[in-house]
């Protein structure tokens, strides 16, 4: 909690050393920083809120503006305040005053995509990637051992089958743990390098490009969630280029997410290969006839 504090006074500082001015604390002053630094075409594109029509001050739609100096240390300070709020006092306070422990509730197969949930608290968000060091708070009792398992890029796996895309499965069947890693393949194609020579922070990037484009995500969209999950800075350019390459690469792939989308369109659902069928909800704007585009997916490029 102390360095989370400590990064947002280092971000405060910043602003006002870029503009002169204290930066803005509240929503209402973020959404005024936002009248001031949108010029007409972006406000008249950016997304607002479902029920007061507000412009949005989501961190992903923040990361948009990577063009803008003083978007940064907003992002920042809004992200390490988050931070605070979710893991901070709030979290101690789910200390069980007999046990000492922290004692989650978890919901199987809840969400509406049929995935695990959890609350009071959600030990499932524990930011990995905004706070890396955060994990290390969490420790067993004396006696027992505390054993984390994760499927691998199981979400990829899964997409890889259901398109049948033929790079994606391939990568999947080799042997060597080291070279099947589908987010160092992703990155060396972007950046048109040999595996080997593939950073971390590539890596990272990739891991944004191959989750984003999975659900259908615009180059400004990628520029929001590279920062805001990965703590990634991409220009649109950059993000434009990644997810050419990435459908470039993985054609099947792109083309399936794309008629998916499509479908979800027309018909406002998405039918799953065991039966199952989820409708479409609010915040998407898709109903059964709605043609609306939401991602601008583009026809798959010719290989």
């Amino acid at each position: 909690m102390r360095e989370w504090s400590e990064e947002v006074t280092k971000a405060r500082n910043t602003y006002v050393e870029l503009t002169g001015k204290v930066p803005p604390a509240s929503e209402p002053e973020i959404r005024k920083w936002l009248e001031q630094v949108l010029d007409p075409d972006w406000m008249a594109r950016w997304p607002r809120t479902e029920k007061s029509g507000h412009l949005s001050t989501r961190c992903e739609h923040l990361g948009w503006l990577g063009h803008v100096p003083s978007a940064r240390p907003v992002m920042l300070i809004k992200l390490k305040e988050q931070l605070l709020r979710n893991f901070g006092q709030k979290l101690l306070d789910h200390i069980h005053p007999h046990t000492g422990r922290i004692h989650a509730h978890q919901g199987i197969a809840r969400t509406k995509a049929g995935s695990f949930s959890a609350r009071d608290p959600n030990l499932q968000q524990l930011p990995p990637s905004k706070a890396k060091e955060f994990k290390k708070c969490i420790v067993v009792g004396e006696g027992n051992v505390l054993i984390g398992v994760d499927y691998d890029q199981v979400e990829l796996r899964a997409a890889g089958w259901l398109y049948s895309d033929r790079a994606m499965s391939a990568n999947y069947a080799d042997p060597d743990p080291a070279t099947r890693d589908l987010h160092i393949r992703t990155a060396a194609a972007i950046a048109g390098i040999m595996l080997e020579a593939v950073t971390k922070e590539q890596r990272q990037a990739a891991k944004a490009v191959n989750y984003g484009s999975m659900y259908g995500i615009g180059a400004a969209g990628l520029m929001g969630y590279a920062f805001s999950t990965y703590q990634v800075e991409m220009s649109l350019g950059d993000a434009e280029q990644a997810l050419d390459r990435l459908a470039r690469t993985y054609p099947q792939f792109h083309e399936g997410c794309r008629r998916v989308y499509h479908d979800a369109q027309c018909f406002g659902l998405v039918r799953i290969g065991t039966g199952r069928i989820v409708e479409a909800g609010k915040r998407t704007g898709a109903t059964p006839g709605s043609r609306r585009p939401i991602y601008p997916f583009k026809a798959p490029p010719q290989t």
